[in-house]
């Protein structure tokens, strides 16, 4: 009869007879448990945790908060892969917006704080502005006439 020690369990059950002095065979070397692991106390808590039982209110408190995690992280999963989807279909590709005054591809794309449009490049828009001062005009958008470059600082 061969015995293959899985567990503490078995390590114990079979330390047990092997002190009755039954004949059974003595276990391989490789299979020897260390005396220590066969002369814990045992557990009731940690026993019925490991047989599948629930081991009291405490458990059930962990189960319950184990679900409560579960159903945030699922609102959280959920809220995520919304924003992921507004801000991916709201991306402008850049390197291939053209700009609405030199019909080039923009250079340092600026855009409108009125409809939130990108313009065009950056020196564009100062000449547009600067036009426009010349001429007594608040500057506007080329794009909607709004006043989303009311505040668009002019650096020379």
């Amino acid at each position: 009869m061969f015995i293959r020690l899985d567990t503490t369990k078995q390590a114990r059950w079979l330390t047990f007879h092997q002190s009755q002095n039954f004949d059974e065979p003595q276990p391989q070397a490789s299979q020897q448990v260390p005396e220590e692991q066969t002369r814990r106390p045992l557990s009731i808590r940690r026993n019925a945790r490991t047989d599948g039982f629930p081991a009291g209110p405490e458990r059930q408190q962990d189960t319950e908060a184990t679900q409560k995690l579960r159903e945030w992280a699922e609102r959280f999963r959920a809220r995520r892969d919304q924003l992921k989807k507004e801000r991916d279909s709201e991306v402008v590709v850049v390197s291939e917006t053209e700009c609405t005054i030199c019909f080039d591809k923009a250079r340092n794309p600026t855009s409108c704080k009125a409809c939130k449009q990108i313009i065009g490049c950056q020196r564009c828009i100062r000449n547009w502005i600067r036009t426009q001062a010349d001429s007594n005009k608040a500057p506007s958008c080329p794009l909607c006439r709004g006043d989303g470059f009311a505040n668009f600082e002019l650096f020379d």
